[in-house]
């Protein structure tokens, strides 16, 4: 009896030591789990923070080398085309200034704008001329002094934004304070450029009218002009609610245009670079300039991301989601893996080369919505990235267009960013409806 209690006592015993060990290996496991995870976390941390700062640090470097290779004492010019000079240029420099801070450049670019480009004494309205350059006499003139409102649009928009981030008051000498100026602007956009369509609806236009017009006409619009996160954006600081029913109508004019027919849900359908609107409102090709996507037509998905951003409205994160996407799907898949620089009506490639700013624009739009397309649009724009010297440029340095966009391949959040900080017009989940 004896002997069993004995033996009893070792198998208990031996059991408890076993216990004891997997307890103190189940304590070690867990503690080296949580330190591994400790350090995986911090480690992770240290490299989101590292690619963060890169990212501004490659932010600046790219600003700094756009003033390099284009901008003179305030001019942005297109080295492409003899150094010329148009209002968008002027524009994109001032949005950019806002974007990295830059006050100095911003006023430069200012200053020079009203002093070159203003039309206030020429028409009595505060758009801008579109070219400026070498002249038959081989001095620097106007050589167009009709608007491109995609340019006026981004004019005021960057003189509020300036108004909002700089708020003193003070502004270059010889022109307006920032947004003193940009209310004119605004106000010149509406009453020189947004038209009361004969079926009730309002529309940008891609320069005003002049003289009388038949209005049993199609009106010749640009679809890249159209963004309704401005209209919010000027609706907000003007009071105007008629910014708010053309952002609207806006809408509805895209739906009507990349309507897709019935039974065809899985068709594609682009934005042209140019469309005509009939009396009716519907859409039809512009005889002259067909149906093609391309250079321009890119940038409304800039636009609408605006809105999202600004706004949160649904129908621009809609059309990005159904319109965007299949056609950026279908356009890769046929051009070889990039997004072709043109296209036909069906998303069909037409000019199959691949362009750096094209692709960051449709991948910060797509950006949110899409996150594996929009990774494949930045390895698209960011194997254009090119250094020279201590600069960087995208594809090409001469081309001033394309490295006024593809600096959206590396854009990250607010980062750079200002519109969700000094804009932020609630969440809106359809156009809206304000009459005229």
């Amino acid at each position: 009896m004896a002997s069993k209690n004995k033996n009893y006592d070792r198998t208990s015993a031996a059991t408890a030591a076993l216990k004891r060990s997997i307890r103190f290996f189940a304590c070690v496991v867990i503690v080296l789990g949580l330190i591994s995870v400790g350090i995986s976390r911090l480690f992770t941390e240290d490299v989101v923070i590292r690619a963060q700062e890169t990212a501004r640090e490659n932010l600046n470097i790219l600003w700094q080398s756009y003033q390099h290779y284009y901008i003179r004492d305030g001019q942005v010019m297109r080295p492409k085309n003899d150094f010329d000079t148009v209002s968008e240029g002027q524009a994109y420099a001032m949005l950019r200034a806002c974007w990295q801070a830059d006050r100095e450049t911003f006023d430069a670019v200012y200053r020079w704008t009203e002093q070159n480009l203003s039309r206030l004494q020429s028409h009595g309205d505060h758009l801008l001329s579109w070219r400026f350059g070498s002249d038959s006499m081989g001095g620097q003139a106007i050589l167009d002094e009709n608007p491109a409102l995609d340019a006026d649009l981004d004019y005021a928009l960057a003189l509020f934004l300036a108004g909002r981030m700089w708020a003193d008051g003070r502004s270059p000498l010889g022109t307006m304070p920032y947004r003193e100026k940009a209310l004119a602007v605004a106000d010149s956009i509406m009453s020189r450029a947004v038209h009361l369509h004969p079926n009730g609806e309002l529309v940008l236009l891609p320069w005003p009218l002049t003289g009388s017009r038949d209005p049993g006409r199609d009106l010749i619009l640009n679809p890249s002009y159209f963004s309704p996160g401005h209209y919010r954006i000027f609706e907000e600081e003007t009071g105007n609610r008629r910014w708010s029913k053309l952002a609207g109508d806006t809408y509805r004019q895209l739906d009507r245009l990349l309507a897709v027919p019935l039974g065809e849900a899985n068709r594609v359908v682009t934005v042209p670079d140019w469309i005509a609107m009939r009396p009716d409102g519907a859409f039809v090709t512009d005889a002259s300039r067909g149906y093609v996507s391309g250079w321009d037509a890119f940038r409304l998905w800039w636009r609408l991301r605006l809105d999202w951003e600004i706004s949160g409205n649904l129908k621009a994160e809609e059309l990005v989601r159904t319109r965007l996407v299949p056609f950026l799907a279908k356009s890769m898949d046929e051009a070889g893996g990039d997004v072709a620089s043109e296209s036909e009506r069906d998303g069909t490639p037409v000019l199959k080369n691949s362009n750096a700013g094209m692709a960051a624009v449709y991948r910060w739009a797509t950006r949110d919505f899409d996150p594996t397309t929009s990774r494949a649009l930045e390895r698209q724009a960011m194997r254009h990235l090119q250094r020279d010297g201590g600069y960087m440029f995208f594809q090409d340095k001469d081309d001033y267009y394309t490295n006024s966009w593809a600096w959206f391949a590396m854009l990250e959040g607010g980062a750079n960013y200002p519109f969700s900080g000094l804009y932020r017009l609630g969440r809106s989940a359809a156009p809206t409806e304000e009459t005229p």
